[in-house]
């Protein structure tokens, strides 16, 4: 999946009332190694009709995949989120 194709991504999400909310991207993608497995959620849109959950991951969308060996963004992004690897943006 890094790269190799063209895929979308949708993501559905209930809240505690059981309210229905969806957030879908037509371009979704993981790089490849050389590019240090960024994250690419772009073109977020919203279809007539349903709840959209809003372009929440587009924030992330570029940012490279960091881990306890090879940051990308400051160390209190590890320090906040229990030294998880992922996508950080300044340690949101």
């Amino acid at each position: 999946m890094t790269a190799s194709g063209n895929y979308e991504l949708q993501v559905d999400m209930w809240d505690y009332y059981d309210k229905y909310a969806v957030a879908r991207y037509s371009t979704f993608k993981i790089e490849d190694a050389s590019k240090e497995y960024a994250l690419v959620a772009e073109d977020y849109y919203e279809v007539a009709g349903e709840r959209p959950a809003g372009d929440s991951l587009g924030w992330f969308s570029g940012q490279k995949f960091s881990h306890e060996d090879r940051a990308f963004v400051n160390e209190t992004c590890f320090d906040k989120h229990g030294d998880g690897p992922g996508w950080f943006v300044l340690g949101l």
